[in-house]
């Protein structure tokens, strides 16, 4: 009789002490939140610093066309090939950058 007495009253702490699944599933989803949010932050830095090296090897243009590419993935033929000829074109700035790091 003691024992399970006992034994409940082990459960009923030990029940007690851990976070609830809802407290869980709170805290994973704010985890997840600020993972998303972090994310963004970092995409946006990303490009802000691509986006500034295109501008000063490739001038103003380029800069802005880079940038309104990458923020809005081009839906006109025409558009999509800008888009994939400034691309080329940063790839092989990028080769010739790699060459000569100085």
């Amino acid at each position: 009789m003691f024992r399970v007495f006992g034994l409940v009253i082990a459960l009923l702490v030990t029940a007690a002490c851990g976070p609830s699944q809802q407290e869980q599933d709170r805290y994973w989803e704010n985890v997840r939140l600020q993972q998303a949010k972090e994310k963004r932050i970092l995409d946006e830095r990303l490009l802000a610093t691509k986006t500034e090296h295109v501008r000063l090897t490739l001038g103003e243009a380029a800069a802005a066309a880079y940038k309104l590419c990458q923020t809005y993935p081009p839906a006109t033929e025409e558009h999509k090939a800008k888009c994939k000829q400034l691309d080329d074109r940063i790839a092989k700035m990028q080769t010739e950058e790699a060459k000569n790091p100085w």
